[in-house]
This record gives structure tokens, C-alpha cells and sequence, in this order.
């Protein structure tokens, strides 16, 4: 799919260039995988990024997050093969199951102190994955959540 059209009636929904919103613009629905663009920042007024929104943008090479972002869905960029960095903003205390599984060209992620949780796959099968920074000592990390990160180094005190 190349892009989405929403009738301008529809109280539900609303489309922006291609890309599904709710009505109110604070949730990202979907984006579709026949966009071109390597490079998107999400509108300011986002605060949702649904399930998997963004899987298998093959196109995406980078990702701006804003402030306003607070909830990343369950596999919202899995399989986005060539995303190479991402900064999940502070706003966002819990990276979901799945959600950037299978990104393989990752390889860096700047996660906010604020984060608490780092679901089951999230980052499963992000091969390059070489570099996490700002990671919370404390933070939750499920099953699963690197597996497959075979350049990554985790220091001892982040995993126990």
C-alpha cells in the first residue's frame, strides 16, 4: 500500500500526505510501507504510535520522535530493515513487545533514563546493534529483548 485516503467527512478518521491518523491527530495509525521517504519526523502533536504502525517500512532509514510521544506500539517497526539510529524520547517509560524487532540495520539506540521497561523482543534479530546509550540501570528488561544482538555489549549491571 502506497498511501491511505480518508474522506474529509470521516469523524473517525483523517489522513495526512498518505498517512492514517485518528480524527484528533494525537494517534499515528498507520504508515504505509509503500512511502518512500527514508527519513520522517512524526508530527508534534502525536502522542500514540499504534501497533504496528510502521512494520515493514523497508524505506525508513531514520525516525524523529517528539517529546509528545508516549506510547510506541507492539511491533510499531518491526521489520523496518534499514532504520539505523532511533532516540526514544522521554516521554516514552516503556518500549513494548516487538516494537523495533528485526530492525537490522539498528545500531544505536539512545533510550531516556526515564525508561522503566524494555519489553519481551523488543530489539530481537537488530543484528548491528552496537550501542545503547543513557540506558537505566534500574530499567525492567523482559525475555528476549536483545536476543539476536550479536554486537552488542550490555554492561553486567543492566541485565541482572
Amino acid at each position: 500500500m502506497e498511501f491511505i485516503s480518508v474522506d474529509e467527512n470521516n469523524v473517525n478518521y483523517y489522513d495526512i500526505e498518505g498517512i492514517l491518523y485518528d480524527r484528533k491527530k494525537t494517534t499515528l495509525i498507520r504508515y504505509p510501507e509503500g512511502i518512500m521517504l527514508e527519513n520522517y519526523s512524526i508530527p508534534n502533536d502525536v502522542t500514540r504510535i499504534e501497533d504496528y504502525a510502521f512494520q515493514h517500512c523497508h524505506n525508513l532509514t531514520s525516525i524523529s520522535f517528539p517529546e509528545s510521544v508516549s506510547y510506541i506500539g507492539i511491533y510499531a517497526f518491526s521489520g523496518c530493515v534499514e532504520l539505523e539510529k532511533i532516540i526514544i524520547p522521554k516521554s516514552v517509560n516503556y518500549i513494548r513487545d516487538s516494537s523495533f524487532s528485526v530492525c537490522q540495520s539498528l545500531s544505536k539506540i539512545i533510550i531516556s533514563t526515564e525508561t522503566i521497561k524494555i519489553g519481551k523482543d523488543a530489539f530481537a534479530g537488530c543484528y548491528r546493534l552496537e550501542v545503547i546509550e543513557n540506558i537505566n540501570i534500574n530499567v525492567e528488561i523482559d525475555d528476549g529483548a536483545f536476543t539476536k544482538c550479536m554486537m552488542l555489549l550490555l554492561p553486567c549491571d543492566a541485565i541482572s
